[in-house]
């Protein structure tokens, strides 16, 4: 009976044990194009993983937020940046197509009053649901991507 209750007074300070409080990590905001409240556009990093967090522009009366994540590995966030920049300057004719690991993202840019501009075209590899990203100039990705 001693040992019964014994156990029974161990238990709960048993099934406490597994429970561990953890800190809260947020993650670090690099660039952001948009309003300060909302944007439309946000570059984020948490931990070794990077996102693209987006307001969908398809829909213009509800906000629908899209992620697209990829790992920094081979720096894979500056060559973004760099193939994002080059064709800004000279716009290609067609979109370029770049597969990340849980989306296909489609660069698409436009030439408009003398002004090229590039937005994102994405679509979950998994759910097929697509989504779009407001145009961005040179000067936003530069905010995106936290270079200026």
């Amino acid at each position: 009976m001693k040992k019964c209750l014994f156990f029974l007074m161990l238990f709960p300070a048993l099934c406490l044990s597994q429970i561990k409080q953890v800190e809260d990590v947020k993650p670090e905001l690099i660039g952001k194009v948009g309003p300060k409240k909302a944007p439309h556009v946000g570059l984020y990093k948490y931990e070794d993983l990077y996102y693209f967090e987006y307001n969908d522009v398809k829909f213009t009366h509800i906000d629908s937020f899209k992620k697209i994540s990829f790992l920094n590995e081979d720096n894979a966030l500056d060559t973004l940046y760099k193939l994002i920049k080059e064709n800004l300057e000279n716009p290609p004719k067609e979109d370029i197509k770049l597969e990340f690991p849980n989306n296909y993202v489609w660069l698409e840019f436009t030439k408009n009053m003398g002004i090229v501009s590039v937005r994102f075209y994405d679509k979950n590899r998994k759910t097929g649901i697509e989504g779009l990203t407001i145009w961005m100039t040179k000067k936003q990705i530069d905010r995106l991507f936290g270079k200026k």
